[in-house]
């Protein structure tokens, strides 16, 4: 057996840093505080960051996060792929610098999973700091076409198709 499996945790929750040091101290503060149910790990993955990331995270992370220094921006996808080799977590979770936890959402999230076998992905629920709900994905475009090129949709924002049978079952 390797040392990664030896030391297996239920979750392994990735960080990906590009100059946010304190907003991922934040988000790794309440991550500490909330999450109570499951053991996990915490996996910074510095993309390249130009400001004084590392010298802060070498300060205030030694003993609560690995920190991955990747000396260049690779992007989001691969900086998570990245950290995910170094996962030893049963499950990954992905979690951007600028969240705060305000619950034990990952052991919530973790239980879903757990309960059902059958499901592959789960996100929690975004809040705006005053507690309004956030969507968690937006891709706008502003020309229609563009919409329709893209997905190969029939776009139910058009006016002429407001009464469309499709439209109306996707509201």
């Amino acid at each position: 057996m390797n040392n990664r499996e030896i030391h297996r945790m239920d979750v392994s929750i990735i960080i990906v840093n590009y100059n946010t040091p304190e907003m991922v101290i934040d988000c790794i503060n309440s991550i500490q505080t909330q999450t109570k149910e499951i053991s996990y790990e915490i996996i910074v993955v510095d993309n390249g960051s130009r400001d004084d990331s590392l010298v802060i995270f070498k300060d205030k992370l030694s003993d609560i996060a690995t920190v991955i220094n990747v000396g260049e921006n690779l992007g989001f996808g691969k900086a998570n792929n990245l950290g995910a080799k170094y996962a030893r977590g049963d499950y990954l979770f992905l979690l951007n610098s600028d969240t705060l936890l305000v619950n034990d959402a990952i052991s919530l999230l973790l239980q879903f999973l757990t309960d059902h076998s059958e499901v592959g992905v789960v996100g929690g629920n975004l809040y705006t700091t005053d507690m309004t709900a956030s969507p968690s994905f937006c891709m706008r475009f502003d020309d229609v076409a563009a919409v329709k090129k893209r997905f190969g949709l029939e776009v139910c924002s058009e006016p002429d198709n407001q009464k469309s049978k499709n439209c109306r079952n996707r509201r």
